[in-house]
């Protein structure tokens, strides 16, 4: 079936250049409208023009490129409260209902091996692969547990336990091992591989391709669950697609075949292309070593996307599998610039992807995302600059990007690593006034540089956000805003973070501020953190930090941890209030934090068990005064 597009092309001023219906084909509808753009583009210069999409859903089978000659214009929906969707899904149809209730499809391209799909939409929301055990079952049996890695292979093959043997052994049945996916949770990062061989008699598992730790890193407990076997289809919302073309969904309540849109992803997609839009500007000649006074002659300049929609864009797993670094820094990416100014995305909706929704790559400037809604993330929320330090020249390095009034929620739902919003190498961006919840990892990362070399991401604002209800206990080593490097001008102020859940069965943390590796020169101040799993705030080691006028409240564990100490001032920790309760398990401090290279002074503390009081690592207020702490610090209620 065809569909159309109408649109009109204005100068700003309101007089019509001309208007026309363009007839949408696959791939070519958004094409079609940028490349008529270009042409009046090209006959008025420097002028701006603004795209106005009706409301309806547009199909892209592949990414939409803009470069330099896109420049100044304006897309935008006709109807603000009818929001145009850009997807890259297709519909699937022709569900029937089996006897026990499920829905059953025959999709003939599946069949004939021209088709593929890891990841199904069921009205907009993310049906679950086959999977055993199931996520909802309690804390402990929400997974398997491997007995042992093997000594001569222990990147890719492993012993399971008796408990597994016979879902195992089913596995080794499947005409379609490759099919069948393992999913390990390590310390703060997971990864997802393909079966390649099963020896049911050895109960023993080989991979395709191994993660970036040996199986047996964290002990004998590595965490797993096991998606694409048949035995796994027995929830609602999971669904299993077999090579004969037979794809199986149980329903969620309420779901008929009648009342449902479900979708996949259009393939092939293969491993990390880009999704809905890429931007591709390039270095401008003659660009001076001053990176705030480059030349702007490449760039993709002044364009904004508003009030629109993209969703349903994901990937299939590589044959090797996927193991990611930290933070998911090489997942697919469903917006891609480069070098581009001035590129606002405002009012959108970005939903049921596969990876990140934004990066902003290389040799970005004074771009915007505001009051957009980023949902349903196979990764994370937003990038910004690179994540490998292959070239930092001012021309390439990204900055004074802005993310503020977002919502950014139900992150990390294929790889668990992914954060809400990521900062690598990369000055003066601001993130404002965003709530981040629902992801299995950090809310907010900055800096990626471990120690203490030099680095780029600096002058970063932090600031007014609430981010909670992440982590969930699935991963660890994590903070609601979590810091790298040396960040003079970094600010985290006036944020909200509460509710930080780790697992720290092996590896350990969840924090609300975290300064890990080399944090320097941060201030962190005005901050309400409370409810985390190990501690409201969390120096590992760093230089120079001030922490100030914060509340922290009600850790699980401890309130404030210190974990490296060194020979030069830490931080400052002053003018704080710190609550707890020593009665339901809750310490004032971990770590070292007699040594001298420390201030803490000016703070008010407060035990609720007021059998106990208020102790300093198992110290009375007046011992601990004697290594130079809380001169001019109370405990009140």
């Amino acid at each position: 079936m065809k569909k159309f597009l109408p649109f009109l092309i204005f100068l700003l001023s309101g007089s019509v250049l001309f208007a026309q219906n363009f007839e949408m084909k696959p791939g070519q509808l958004l094409t079609e409208v940028r490349d008529a753009v270009r042409v009046w583009h090209s006959a008025n210069p420097g002028k701006t023009a603004t795209v106005r999409i009706a409301p309806g859903e547009y199909f892209l089978s592949e990414p939409v490129v803009f470069s330099q000659e896109d420049s100044f214009t304006h897309y935008e929906a006709q109807d603000p409260n009818r929001k145009p969707t850009f997807t890259r899904g297709i519909r699937i149809s022709g569900w029937k209902v089996l006897q026990n209730g499920w829905f059953s499809t025959q999709i003939e391209a599946v069949k004939d091996g021209t088709f593929w799909f890891e990841s199904l939409f069921v009205n907009g929301k993310r049906a679950v692969p086959a999977r055993s055990p199931n996520a909802d079952v309690p804390d402990g049996r929400r997974y398997f547990y491997i007995l042992e890695a093997d000594q001569d292979e222990p990147f890719i093959k492993f012993t399971a336990r008796d408990e597994q043997k016979a879902l195992w052994a089913e596995a080794a049945q499947n005409a379609s091992l490759n099919d069948v996916k393992i999913k390990f949770y390590h310390s703060w990062e997971s990864s997802l591989h393909r079966v390649a061989a099963v020896d049911p008699a050895k109960n023993q598992v080989t991979l395709t391709g191994g993660p970036r730790w040996k199986l047996d890193y964290w002990g004998t407990n590595l965490r797993y669950h096991v998606e694409g076997l048949e035995s796994a289809l027995d929830q609602p919302g999971e669904f299993l697609l077999k090579r004969d073309g037979t794809c199986l969904y149980i329903p969620r309540e309420g779901e008929t075949p009648e009342n449902v849109r479900i979708f996949a992803p259009a393939g092939p997609k293969t491993f990390p292309e880009c999704g809905f839009l890429k931007f591709e500007g390039t270095p401008s000649a003659g660009e001076t070593q001053n990176a705030d006074k480059i030349q702007n002659a490449g760039k993709v300049r002044e364009m904004t996307f508003r009030n629109l929609i993209f969703e349903c864009d994901t990937w299939n797993l590589p044959p090797q599998g996927l193991s990611d670094g930290q933070s998911a820094v090489s997942s697919p990416i469903s917006i891609l610039a480069d070098h581009a100014e001035a590129l606002t995305f405002e009012s959108c909706i970005v939903r049921n992807i596969g990876g990140y929704a934004f990066h902003f790559h290389q040799g970005c400037r004074a771009c915007r995302i505001e009051k957009c809604l980023m949902e349903d993330l196979g990764a994370g929320g937003v990038r910004i600059g690179a994540g490998h330090r292959t070239d930092l020249s001012p021309q390439n390095l990204t900055s004074g990007v802005t993310v503020r009034n977002c919502i950014i929620r139900g992150y990390g739902r294929i790889d668990a690593g992914g954060i809400g919003v990521w900062i690598g190498h990369s000055p003066k961006n601001r993130i404002l006034h965003n709530e981040i919840l629902d992801g299995f990892y950090t809310g907010i990362s900055v800096g990626w540089v471990w120690g203490y070399r030099e680095s780029t991401a600096v002058e970063n604002q932090i600031e007014f956000n609430h981010i909670h209800d992440i982590g969930h206990g699935v991963l660890s080593d994590m903070g609601g805003v979590y810091c790298l490097g040396i960040s003079p001008g970094t600010t985290v102020s006036n944020n909200v973070i509460h509710d930080v859940a780790s697992y720290n069965r092996y590896g350990r943390g969840g924090w609300g501020l975290y300064t890990d590796e080399g944090s320097s020169n941060i201030v962190l101040e005005n901050n309400l953190v409370y409810r985390t799993h190990t501690g409201n705030f969390h120096q590992h080691y760093g230089k120079e930090n001030i922490v100030r006028n914060n509340i922290f409240a009600f850790s699980r564990e401890e309130q404030l941890k210190r974990s490296r100490p060194e020979t030069h001032l830490s931080f400052t920790l002053e003018r704080n209030i710190i609550l707890y309760d020593s009665s339901r398990g809750e310490h004032l401090l971990l770590g070292n934090w007699e040594n001298p290279y420390s201030a803490v002074n000016r703070n008010v503390y407060w035990n609720f068990d007021t059998q106990n009081g208020v102790t300093f690592n198992e110290k009375p207020i007046e011992e601990w005064r004697k290594f130079g702490k809380d001169a001019d610090s109370i405990i009140a209620d």
